[in-house]
């Protein structure tokens, strides 16, 4: 019986001592995609009716991956909450032990030698003083914890809802000028059939008729080129809102309502807003809490430890006088070596403390420094965008006065048709310098620490959570500007 259990030792010994390094396998892998592929698609929405940006916004709060992990994140937090509380609770202790042997123990001329199958056992209940105060300032810092995993999930939602909605309009505005390019497009490919069938004979010259097609063909190019943004813009939003596809149709009466100017306020007002409402400074208002928290836990560590306990003991040995007993305990002890170190741990607490508050300083200054480049991209935006639309409205008057005149050949045709692609142009950088600059404004909003999402709706239910987004996205300018007021 021996040998076989030294055997046993020793291979488990040598099994212990061969482990190697063991890369993947092609199996592993093929496990690991096949399931994030499935994971994926069970997440993805199903591709139903036109989106409109409600509908934009719920599925990206209710699909979207980062927001998932942001809402992980804050359950984990509020576990750990849980439980550094339950660690305020007194500690218990219940043992059971059975002890057999094969001879009789005792002396040779024992008169009472112990059994040789005896039970034991013991049930305490210890209740520590230092031990309850090291859980109760924990506890705290657990509770900033959570406050600070619900600053980063406000902070990503945010983030989202406004990605989401920047490129929702970008795609809603550069929609009907891709379809009016694409009915150009139509018309410069039966213009270029036209000049093919045009080669053969010897009514133009040859020369002439090449230009007159390498240029159609360039006008063809920049029409794909508009296009190509285009799909870019809605591949962003597919991305987002995690859409089945491409194929992302968009509601006809989806409207937008222009957010309130912004460049009406002073720096220095938004300034004192943004110090005010940053996610991430208030984040570090947590983190100066429990580094001051921490100085406590110190201080509390050097004080003496007072346990209290209380236990019931049951021994079946026979010999003895009371084999069941009540046991009270009171232990008081303190670490007096420790104390040496005390005003070191102390020191180095503090600093830790004063290195939080500058980092929230430090903080502070990169908040101030991306909101006054905020501010400053956004009075760009607007006034590229104006003059986008002044360029537009002077190109859609040449077209117009182009489109009018008669056509003697080829080359009037491909000045009219340039006319027509320089107006899709420029209604084209019209449209986009317009969602550029809202999205400029939402940027702005968001260095501000607006939140940009419903953040009371319950994130369960598409339904409350969709009518939510509709009363929010149609309260959303006055919101603003009823936050902005008050800076």
């Amino acid at each position: 019986m021996r040998s076989r259990v030294l055997y046993l030792w020793l291979l488990l010994l040598l099994s212990g001592c061969a482990v190697q390094p063991q890369p993947v396998t092609e199996q592993e892998i093929r496990e690991r995609v096949n399931e994030q592929h499935r994971y994926l698609v069970l997440r993805r929405p199903a591709a139903g009716s036109a989106l409109s940006l409600s509908d934009a916004i719920v599925q990206a709060l209710r699909h979207n991956l980062e927001l998932e992990r942001s809402r992980l994140q804050l359950m984990i937090a509020d576990t750990e909450l849980a439980n550094t509380i339950y660690k305020q609770l007194p500690a218990s202790n219940l043992t059971f032990n059975r002890s057999i042997r094969n001879n009789d123990g005792g002396e040779q001329f024992d008169p009472t030698p112990p059994d040789r199958d005896r039970h034991s056992g013991s049930a305490a209940v210890y209740w520590s003083a230092l031990d309850l105060g090291q859980a109760y300032l924990e506890a705290r810092q657990s509770s900033n914890d959570l406050l600070k995993a619900g600053e980063q999930q406000r902070r990503v939602a945010t983030r989202i809802v406004r990605e989401v909605i920047s490129a929702y309009l970008t795609v809603a505005t550069l929609e009907p000028v891709i379809s009016q390019s694409k009915d150009l497009e139509s018309g410069i490919s039966a213009s270029l059939a036209k000049a093919g069938q045009l080669a053969t004979s010897q009514l133009i010259d040859p020369v002439q008729l090449l230009e007159y097609r390498e240029q159609l063909l360039g006008l063809k190019i920049q029409l794909k080129d508009m296009e190509d943004s285009y799909l870019q813009a809605k591949q962003r939003l597919a991305v987002i809102v995690n859409a089945p596809s491409l194929n992302i149709e968009l509601a006809p009466n989806s409207q937008w309502a222009p957010l309130p100017e912004i460049g009406n306020y002073p720096v220095e007002q938004l300034e004192q807003f943004a110090l005010y409402a940053r996610s991430e400074l208030r984040e570090s208002d947590y983190r100066i809490r429990n580094a001051q928290l921490e100085v406590r836990r110190t201080w509390l560590s050097a004080l003496p430890n007072v346990q209290f306990g209380a236990s019931y003991h049951y021994d079946s040995e026979p010999t003895l006088n009371n084999t069941e007993w009540v046991q009270v305990d009171l232990n008081i002890a303190m670490k007096l070596f420790e104390l040496l170190a005390l005003p070191h741990k102390i020191r180095e607490m503090n600093q830790r403390v004063e290195l939080e508050k500058l980092s929230s300083v430090v903080l502070a200054v990169s908040v101030l420094d991306q909101v006054r480049e905020a501010n400053l991209v956004v009075h760009g935006e607007k006034r590229r965008w104006q003059l986008y639309r002044q360029r537009s409205q002077l190109q859609h008057e040449i077209s117009v006065i182009k489109s009018q005149r008669l056509r003697y050949g080829p080359m009037d045709e491909l000045d009219a048709f340039r006319a027509q692609v320089d107006l899709v142009a420029a209604q084209l950088y019209q449209a986009r310098a317009f969602s550029q600059y809202q999205s400029a404004v939402l940027q702005l909003l968001e260095q501000l620490g607006v939140d940009l999402y419903p953040s009371a709706a319950p994130i369960g239910s598409p339904e409350q959570l969709r009518s939510a987004v509709d009363v929010w996205l149609a309260t959303l300018p006055g919101t603003v500007a009823e936050l902005l007021a008050r800076v």
